[in-house]
């Protein structure tokens, strides 16, 4: 009984991150509204910047079609599935996002894929400061 409490609460929890993020619109201060995603500068990982919640915030909050540097992206996702569920499980990462460019909707399913649920999610807001 209790088990099928856990499942049924971790199913709402992910549907409700689903809808969040399908319900989002830009307007933070991260991402001007005016200028749609695929105009802005694909999001690059620099040194220093998994210290910032500012590149985090980009994932957790920005518009979902913006652009991400493939490399980057796989550097997104290990990061935050070795963080969430361990055991170096992120290097998977590199098989699983192949499109070509990728985007921010890619990173996050990517990220739900490998961690299996809302975790992923709820991590890679602790690290936007969220």
């Amino acid at each position: 009984m209790q088990r099928r409490d856990e499942v049924s609460r971790g199913r709402a929890i992910s549907e409700s991150v689903r809808e969040r993020f399908a319900n989002y619109r830009p307007g933070n201060g991260e991402e001007s509204p005016s200028v749609p995603a695929v105009q802005l500068a694909p999001i690059v990982h620099r040194k220093g910047d998994e210290k910032s919640a500012a590149f985090w915030r980009q994932f957790a909050s920005g518009a979902s079609d913006r652009l991400v540097d493939k490399a980057t992206a796989i550097y997104v996702v290990s990061c935050v599935v070795n963080a969430t569920i361990g055991g170096g499980r992120g290097n998977q990462a590199i098989v699983m996002i192949k499109e070509d460019p990728t985007t921010v909707a890619d990173v996050l399913s990517t990220i739900e894929k490998l961690c299996g649920g809302p975790g992923g999610w709820q991590t890679l807001q602790k690290r936007a400061g969220y």
